[in-house]
């Protein structure tokens, strides 16, 4: 459709913070038919649009990048039924809630735009088109999620994407763009990052897919990381480039007839080869260049179900279990191709006489830049004019060259002088075959094997000041290299000596058998030493440091001088007499009045005072020095008189002691 009014009648209405109508919903709602809405730079916060059976345009007034919309109302932001909308040099942010437009028997154009953050909860995570047609033109759509469609979803009418890129779409059908009915062209644009179940672009219809200057980089998808054709239509694939995908079967040509030409797979990680030719499809594939391709499945680079017409392609250096084109069920027409170096085999068919295999000198097969200029030939290359005669010329007249490359590199292809299969412009030391781009890097041993400096011979990862290479034996824990301290008993090898540390004390008994793993002097069976306080022989049970055996309160070590005896230890209650010495002091107690003589010898051995050596006062009674009587007391009288008192009758009486006296006094 796309039938827009006479320009000559539509009209401009400015739009902005200064202008009469300040923002986009005002002037939406004042446009008619065939009017521009002129939005003035800035930041408009719009809450959801719609309009019904007029063509209008949204342009920013100074170009892209001067406006920004943030889509911020409804699940679907701007809701078109009959007629159309346009969009130009704007940016349309989703804000990650919403798809940007839903369009029934409507017109959509987006020229010059950003258009971002989309998220439906059906088809079309930016734009869903019912029954009309979109054209995509110098644009980025990007990041947007929906059931089908991850970025745009199609169905009816004629879709057209010119010089734009579909990034960040994820759907299960059609990560990117799904096309259920209609016409698709694609034409000089990219897709790139975007993730599903089934199809990057995603052809269903039956009026057939055209796609043409086109590269698909980094998408995802269980099957058809680029495209899913599967209606019963004609598909026209021309110079599409897809490197760095993965999933299986890049380009899953299912259904339908299917023509490509110019195309160039390189470094991509499959299943089931680069480019699946169902059982329902008739397919012609004409000028390739399929180099550097992993698949895990049984086809390392075509997998053919179906007849499929196989001329000018160079399949070379790719890797997998099966053929790097298997006949899984289908026929082959081969002519004018070159094998060179496929891993497993390098075609399940025998070679038609017409078909090469040599080294098709090419620039080169490293993928991770996506450098397609590698895929060109050198001038002396076998593929150069080696194509079939049957085709067009080659832009230089000639006849044509074998692989999709788009020009051939004019110089003479540089020597292998190690033998080692890659040429000294690409291999980093072409005086050893040991060393070369697809070698195998082999650490510390000062060479970079693979060319490749981001493996490097030598590293350190946990960055603990010691490499690899000096036998850091865990080289992603800092903590573990040779010289760290070891930590005992946590079962790691610390200090890189192949031991976890057990026996600190090197006593020869690991834990828990070593009762103190600190103190070399304590392990079981080492002889016990009572009453220092260690338990040498780490049997406190048996061979106890102490014991108290009478369980009077005193241990042997606190000098219980008879542990078998309750009523003997220091301090207890000494008995005299009785031949024990109770309280452990000086044997048994024989001079209770500490007067220095024992029992025995001493007459009173409670009394201090009366001992053998001490003075016997007379007459007092008391047998003070232990001779068996007191001293007697004697009184001589003025005329010679005595009397003499023995102490054994017991101490004078006062009186009598008196009455001698006066007696005395008398007879004098």
């Amino acid at each position: 459709m796309l039938v827009w009014v006479n320009l000559a009648a539509a009209a401009d209405i400015p739009v902005g913070p200064t202008q009469t109508l300040t923002t986009i919903e005002d002037g939406v709602q004042a446009a008619s038919n065939g009017d521009v809405v002129l939005i003035d730079p800035g930041l408009y916060t719009e809450p959801g649009l719609q309009h019904g059976g007029k063509s209008i345009t949204l342009r920013a007034a100074q170009g892209l990048g001067t406006v920004t919309i943030e889509a911020a109302g409804g699940t679907d932001w701007y809701r078109v039924n009959g007629g159309g909308i346009a969009f130009d040099g704007l940016v349309i942010d989703a804000l990650g809630e919403r798809k940007v437009v839903d369009a029934n028997n409507s017109d959509v154009t987006v020229t010059s735009c950003e258009v971002r953050n989309g998220a439906a909860v059906d088809e079309g995570g930016l734009f869903a088109i019912r029954n009309g047609d979109l054209a995509i033109t110098d644009s980025r759509l990007e990041s947007a999620a929906a059931t089908a469609g991850g970025l745009v979803h199609v169905d009816g009418g004629t879709t057209t994407i010119a010089g734009s890129e579909l990034t960040g779409g994820a759907a299960a059908t059609g990560s990117a763009v799904h096309v259920a009915n209609g016409t698709l062209t694609v034409t000089d644009s990219r897709f790139t990052s975007n993730t599903g179940t089934t199809g990057t672009v995603y052809c269903a219809s039956l009026q057939g897919c055209t796609l043409s200057g086109v590269e698909f980089r980094g998408n995802d998808a269980t099957r058809g990381a680029a495209v899913s054709l599967l209606g019963d239509a004609t598909y026209a694939l021309d110079g599409l480039s897809l490197c760095q995908n993965t999933g299986s079967a890049l380009i899953d040509a299912a259904n339908g007839t299917v023509t490509i030409d110019g195309l160039v797979l390189f470094g991509n990680d499959v299943a089931d080869g680069g480019v699946s030719f169902g059982a329902a499809a008739t397919s012609v594939l004409t000028n390739a260049s399929i180099v550097a391709n992993t698949a895990s499945g049984s086809a390392a680079a075509l997998d053919v179900r179906g007849p499929l017409t196989l001329t000018n392609a160079l399949v070379a250096f790719n890797d997998g279990p099966g053929a790097a084109v298997a006949l899984n069920g289908g026929t082959l027409a081969a002519t004018y191709n070159l094998y060179w170096s496929n891993t497993a085999a390098d075609s399940d068919q025998a070679f038609d006489a017409t078909e090469l295999n040599v080294d098709p000198l090419i620039g080169g097969r490293i993928t991770d830049q996506c450098d397609y200029t590698l895929l060109r030939p050198y001038t002396d290359s076998p593929l150069v004019d080696a194509g079939d005669p049957a085709l067009p010329l080659d832009g230089d007249g000639s006849t044509s060259d074998i692989g999709g490359h788009d020009e051939v590199v004019v110089v003479t292809a540089p020597p292998d002088d190690d033998g080692d299969g890659w040429r000294a412009d690409l291999d980093c030391d072409d005086t050893n075959a040991d060393i070369r781009p697809d070698g195998t890097e082999v650490m510390c041993n000062g060479a970079d094997d693979d060319c490749d400096p981001s493996t490097p011979d030598d590293q350190d990862v946990d960055a603990d000041g010691t490499s690899q290479c000096q036998n850091d034996c865990n080289d992603d824990d800092a903590t573990i290299y040779p010289g760290a301290p070891e930590v005992p008993y946590d079962q790691i090898d610390q200090d890189c000596d192949g031991f976890d540390l057990v026996d600190l004390d090197s006593d020869g008994v690991l834990l828990p058998e070593d009762c103190d793993d600190n103190d070399p002097l304590r392990f079981p069976g080492n002889p016990e030493i009572p009453c220092n306080g260690i338990d040498e022989d780490c049997d406190v049970a048996n061979t106890p440091d102490d014991l108290d055996l009478d369980g009077d309160g005193v241990s042997q070590c606190q000098l219980d001088c008879n542990d078998g005896d309750a009523t003997i230890y220091p301090g207890a209650p000494e008995v005299p007499y009785d031949g024990i010495d109770q309280d452990c002091v000086d044997g048994d107690e024989i001079d209770v009045d500490d007067d220095g003589a024992p029992i025995g010898r001493d007459c009173d051995d409670e009394d201090p005072d009366i001992r053998p050596s001490a003075e016997d006062i007379p007459g007092d009674g008391i047998d003070q020095d232990c001779t068996g009587a007191d001293a007697q007391v004697a009184f001589t009288g003025r005329y010679g008189y005595r009397c003499g008192c023995s102490g054994s009758g017991g101490a004078a009486s006062p009186v009598l002691l008196l009455l001698g006296l006066v007696l005395a006094r008398r007879r004098a």
